[in-house]
């Protein structure tokens, strides 16, 4: 497949009015079911034409895994944020420091009393990235500790519309089951409230069965759920090691 950005320009210019026009047939389920297939098609045109021209020019190209992520062998740029405690203020030995130790693709500040690094990292993959720059955070030897990833798992109606790039009208309809194929995932806490919260790898992963996502974009909450699980297990462990342990052994043995 031969593509230009004029290319890209034009399937985003069409996907473009193609989201205008979901919320306006959201009571028409046949035109609307409609829109929404040709929304999918030309994200995923958008993505091979990028792709393409990734591979023409050698560019690392920013956005998530391959579709399929164990098989990638060509380094891509992934943005992401590091959300890390231990430092109260950045100084220049800090910021010097850091550098030194790799963080040198990185913008630091301080955001509410932490330190906040973004990322724009090129790597083999998301999880190359991102282990990679705890290690480097690591190796900096400034006392600090990195808390998680910045992304939230739990994630309100509201914000799922935003990420999926819809209305929240066409969500919750998907939410009800009175638009698309049914089996929409449950909200995961806050049941009886009325701000339920969902888990965006579980609704991720239910729009890529319905070819509403890529599915690099649920591979991608996959994985930063999966280190931000293991950093906070590692940080429960260091604070209260007798209550894991005896959690374990309670648990495993039920």
């Amino acid at each position: 497949m031969m593509a230009t950005p004029a290319d890209v320009s034009f399937l985003k210019a069409q996907l473009l009015a193609v989201q205008r026009l979901l919320p306006l047939v959201a009571n028409h389920p046949l035109m609307s079911n409609a829109l929404t297939r040709r929304e999918s098609e030309l994200r995923e045109k958008i993505y091979q034409a990028e792709a393409c021209i990734v591979c023409d020019s050698g560019t690392p190209k920013s956005g998530g895994p391959s579709m399929n992520p164990s098989q990638q062998s060509s380094e891509r740029e992934y943005e992401f944020a590091l959300i890390v405690g231990g430092v109260s203020e950045l100084t220049s030995a800090v910021e010097d420091a850091l550098f030194r130790a790799g963080c040198d693709d990185a913008t630091l500040s301080m955001q509410h009393g932490r330190l906040y690094i973004a990322f724009r990292r090129s790597a083999g993959s998301l999880e190359d990235a991102i282990i990679g720059a705890i290690h480097d955070v690591r190796k900096a030897a400034i006392g600090a500790e990195v808390l998680r990833v910045d992304e939230c798992n739990l994630v309100t109606a509201s914000e799922i519309a935003r990420r999926m790039g819809r209305s929240r009208q066409l969500v919750h309809q998907y939410m009800n089951g009175t638009r698309g194929p049914g089996g929409f995932p449950p909200p995961e806490c806050h049941l009886t409230d009325h701000g339920p919260l969902w888990a965006w790898c579980a609704v991720s992963y239910w729009l890529v069965q319905n070819n509403l996502l890529r599915p690099e974009e649920s591979w991608n909450a996959e994985v930063v759920e999966a280190i931000n699980n293991w950093l906070e297990s590692e940080r429960q462990r260091r604070r209260y090691p007798k209550l894991i342990d005896t959690i374990n052994r309670g648990l495993q043995h039920q």
